[in-house]
């Protein structure tokens, strides 16, 4: 097992994901094509409802406007791809399965429950943006985890077939890495 890994598993220091946030943030607002609000002194749990509120406000706007969501995906996806491929690096990634657990470890700091098995089955029993997204609005920020799945993997590719949002106990996905 990756021991970068399983250090992040036990504590990730607070200065540490706020900064990591802070660039998902950033990377979600450069996609909108807008500014973020102000966020500096945030406490981490203020700033993840901030980020929230945020994501969700900015794809419900596009969404009722009808701007080109396809454009919109690509622009999340490619900021989480680069996301993921600084991690790749900074956790030495090198297989499905640690790209799988830094996952977990990743979603964990964002108050989700992710739940992975050896064959790239994702489980996702409880998750803190659901509080915040309508199910159209969820659809287009999970282009944002199919880029920081991409980056994580050297390329895999994640798909939901259920969502919370959408009324079910659950979100299930398929992860097909590619770590060569």
């Amino acid at each position: 097992m990756n021991l970068l890994i399983s250090a992040a598993e036990i504590y990730t220091p607070g200065p540490i994901k706020g900064r990591k946030l802070r660039g998902l943030f950033a990377c979600t607002a450069a996609a909108f094509a807008c500014d973020m609000p102000p966020i500096d002194g945030l406490a981490y749990d203020d700033l993840l409802a901030a980020y929230a509120r945020f994501t969700a406000e900015q794809a419900d706007r596009v969404i009722r406007r009808g701007d080109n969501l396809g454009e919109i995906e690509d622009r999340l996806y490619a900021g989480a791809y680069r996301m993921g491929r600084e991690l790749r690096a900074t956790f030495r990634i090198t297989t499905t399965a640690e790209a799988l657990a830094a996952a977990k470890v990743l979603y964990r700091a964002l108050g989700i429950d992710l739940r992975a098995t050896p064959g790239g089955e994702i489980t996702v029993h409880r998750c803190f943006f659901s509080a915040y997204y309508a199910a159209p609005v969820c659809r287009l920020i999970a282009s944002l985890d199919a880029g920081l799945f991409a980056g994580l993997s050297n390329g895999g590719q994640l798909a939901f077939t259920r969502r919370i949002t959408e009324g079910n106990d659950c979100c299930l996905a398929h992860f097909r890495g590619n770590n060569p």
